[in-house]
C-alpha cells in the first residue's frame, strides 16, 4: 500500500508488477543442481488440508510445494528430479508412509535419512511403552522401583 500511494498508483497495479516479477524469476527455477533435499507437510488450516513442502537443505530454498500429503504429491517433484538427472544425495524426511513409499520408488532407500526428532519420539515410545509392560508383570515390591521412573527415562 505505502510504495502505491509513493508512486502515485493503484495498489493492484503494484500488486500485478509484483507477481508478474516473481512469476518471471522462480518460473524456470534449476533442479539439477539439488543433492539435499528435505520433505515435510504444513497445515494450511484447520482440518486436515495440508501442503508437501520440499526444501534445498544447502540453500534453504523452497524448491516445490504441492497438496495434500500423499505419495503422488511427492512423486510428481521426485519423477522431475529423475528426469533433470539431480544426483540426490539425502532425502530427509518424517516418517510418514507415504512419503517412504515415494521417495524409494525413485531412489534407493539409503538415501532417506529421518530426522532426529521424530526418531527420538518413536524411541520414547517404545522405551515408555517397555516401562509399563514390565510395571504390570512386577511384583508389589519391584512396583515401587517403576513409579515414578518415566520422567526420569524420557527427560531429554
Amino acid at each position: 500500500m505505502d510504495v502505491a500511494e509513493h508512486l502515485g498508483m493503484h495498489w493492484n497495479t503494484v500488486k500485478e508488477i509484483h507477481v508478474l516479477a516473481l512469476t518471471k524469476k522462480f518460473k524456470k527455477r534449476k533442479l539439477r543442481h539439488l543433492r539435499y533435499i528435505g520433505v515435510d507437510e504444513i497445515a494450511v488450516k484447520k482440518g486436515h488440508n495440508y501442503l508437501t513442502v520440499v526444501a534445498d537443505l544447502e540453500t534453504g530454498h523452497v524448491v516445490w510445494v504441492a497438496e495434500g500429503r500423499t505419495a503422488s504429491s511427492l512423486e510428481e517433484f521426485l519423477k522431475k528430479l529423475k528426469r533433470v538427472k539431480a544426483q540426490i544425495k539425502a532425502i530427509a524426511m518424517d516418517m510418514w508412509p507415504a512419503y517412504i513409499s515415494a521417495a524409494m520408488k525413485y531412489y534407493p532407500s539409503d538415501v532417506i535419512v529421518f530426522d532426529r526428532f521424530h526418531i527420538i519420539s518413536e524411541c520414547n515410545k517404545m522405551i515408555d511403552e517397555l516401562r509399563r509392560k514390565e510395571a504390570q508383570t512386577a511384583e508389589l515390591t519391584e512396583k515401587k522401583v517403576f513409579k515414578g521412573v518415566r520422567y526420569l527415562l524420557l527427560k531429554g
